[in-house]
């Protein structure tokens, strides 16, 4: 995360940990959310996407929603993130031959993320973005939250009904532990002004 070139505040627990530690956003960027307006930029200026994450077949369907959504979107390449990560010649190539000007990478977290910042040299001349489930929504996998649940900051209990056995770690011990961690760092960082 910290290299990245921007890294942008997504998720309620992000939220929570900051105003924890006296920060304040003006709004909350979740993934799902912008990169629709990424796509419709994106298809205005001619710029090039490459879908990259998901099942078999999860992309694909990803990309075809787009297109229909984003007239004029172009979406050069699509690959599956099942392959293995520490030899990925073959994917790399092939991104490297659709010249993308955007690439979206679909692992979920911090897969995704480790992946970026291992390959970002390799890959010239593209921002690469980790979109998380974005692939699953476009494509009709799993749905996403209504807007009344986003609203209330609640599209994480949405996404753990929905699938519980996929969500549970994550937000029943992954985010109480990372808000714990928050919390202690804040009083450390308090300890030391002191």
């Amino acid at each position: 995360m910290n290299s990245a070139d921007l890294v942008v505040n997504d998720g309620i627990g992000v939220e929570i940990a900051a105003r924890l530690q006296g920060r304040r956003f003006l709004g909350n960027l979740i993934g799902t959310d912008f990169i629709p307006e990424i796509c419709a930029f994106g298809a205005s200026k001619g710029y090039k996407l490459y879908l990259l994450g998901g099942t078999e077949g999860v992309a694909e369907r990803a990309r075809e929603t787009l297109i229909s959504q984003f007239p004029g979107l172009i979406v050069s390449g699509t690959h599956h993130g099942f392959f293995d990560k520490d030899r990925c010649g073959d994917v790399l190539e092939s991104i490297r031959r659709a010249k993308p000007d955007i690439l979206l990478v679909g692992f979920g977290n911090p897969y995704q993320e480790e992946w970026i910042s291992r390959y970002q040299e390799e890959l010239p001349g593209c921002v690469a973005i980790g979109v998380g489930a974005l692939f699953d929504y476009f494509a009709g996998v799993e749905p996403r939250a209504p807007e009344f649940v986003r609203r209330m900051h609640c599209e994480w209990v949405f996404r753990l009904l929905v699938a519980p056995r996929k969500k549970w770690r994550r937000y029943i011990l992954g985010n109480p532990l990372f808000l714990y961690r928050t919390v202690i760092d804040g009083l450390l960082k308090a300890q030391q002004r002191n």
